[in-house]
């Protein structure tokens, strides 16, 4: 059995706890049966009759459901216990979302092909499965929404940087900057500033089209790059912003791609990192999901929850010298390592 809290916001412990549990968590819902407990305690008879399911499958998915402390038993009767009941009664109407749709589609996905969650599939096929990702956006129309979703973020945490650029010599890095919001309001805020976008090749091709006509286009260049592989110029940025990349990653690349970033400060300088924030509990089975989505659909990623960040920097020999709360995002400020320090 599984050790979990009492409360929800705090009930997994691993990648594959969120696995099991919103597998768990579907077959209940399409069996119908979080649906008659939530209305009622019932015994395992009254559930198979009315619900006309085997008493097999419902044990298994009862017995899982109790691990994770999502129900409990009084006498002979299961019944949902009073904090779940809440918060999957508040879930429900998250259910509609596109993110949470996609989410449950790549549970169904997962039950089908167990063996994408245990990462038993070959590369290559892995990279079939990745290009997958999106439910088939195309590129620039995804960059276009990611660009929309992180306006607010992007204007709001440049305010918060300018001085740091305006009292430097205002080099900085985009690193994954795709849709270049982050790097113009950087820009617009500071212009002595000069920028480096860096991207792969296909993503840098739409950011050419779709910048064309920003006025500070001239002073941002841009640069191929694979955060997983390639160097970059040593000590050569005093501020580096990295949003939403980290979750592509399993925990090890993670580690990896701080470090190899890292190396990319001059001395004094800034590492950003900007993540979605998991600690809101009305978007825990959004955030959850898409961690799931993301975890299907890539060499291992997943949503870091909020907890996990200072262990990742300390892994990567960084130091939070302070974290931003600005809206759904947490922006967490690093010192950097030079070139000199060996980290491992």
């Amino acid at each position: 059995m599984n050790e979990v809290s009492a409360t929800p916001a705090s009930r997994f412990s691993s990648m594959e706890d969120d696995l099991h549990l919103f597998a768990l968590l579907r077959s209940s819902d399409d069996l119908g049966l979080t649906h008659q407990l939530m209305q009622a305690a019932s015994n395992l008879t009254e559930l198979q009759t009315s619900l006309g399911t085997n008493a097999g499958t419902l044990s298994q998915i009862l017995d899982g459901l109790q691990g994770f402390g999502v129900i409990g038993q009084r006498a002979d009767a299961y019944e949902i216990n009073e904090e779940w009941k809440a918060y999957l009664g508040s879930a429900t109407r998250h259910h509609q979302s596109a993110g949470v749709r996609r989410g449950l589609q790549a549970v169904d996905r997962w039950r089908r092909l167990p063996e994408i969650a245990k990462d038993k599939l070959q590369a290559a096929e892995k990279s079939a499965e990745s290009q997958m990702f999106g439910s088939g956006i195309h590129l620039e129309q995804y960059l276009l929404a990611v660009r929309d979703e992180n306006t607010e973020h992007a204007r709001t945490l440049a305010h918060q940087l300018a001085e740091r650029l305006q009292t430097s010599e205002g080099r900085f890095l985009d690193m994954a900057g795709g849709h270049g919001k982050y790097a113009f309001e950087l820009l617009n805020l500071c212009p002595h500033a000069i920028g480096t976008l860096a991207d792969l090749p296909q993503t840098l091709a739409v950011f050419e089209r779709l910048s064309a006509e920003e006025p500070a286009r001239n002073r941002l260049r841009a640069m191929v790059c694979d955060a997983t592989r390639d160097e970059l110029p040593q000590q050569a940025f005093d501020l580096i912003l990295m949003n939403d990349l980290l979750h592509s990653f399993d925990r090890q690349t993670k580690v990896e791609v701080l470090r190899r970033v890292a190396r990319g400060l001059a001395p004094g300088g800034v590492l950003v990192v900007s993540k979605f924030g998991y600690q809101d509990p009305a978007k825990e089975v959004e955030n959850a999901l898409f961690s799931l989505r993301l975890h299907v659909n890539s060499h291992g990623g997943y949503l870091e929850k909020d907890g996990e960040m200072p262990g990742l920097f300390e892994a990567a020999g960084l130091k939070i010298d302070s974290v931003l709360q600005l809206g759904p995002k947490l922006s967490y400020l690093l010192s950097g390592v030079t070139v000199s320090q060996e980290v491992h």
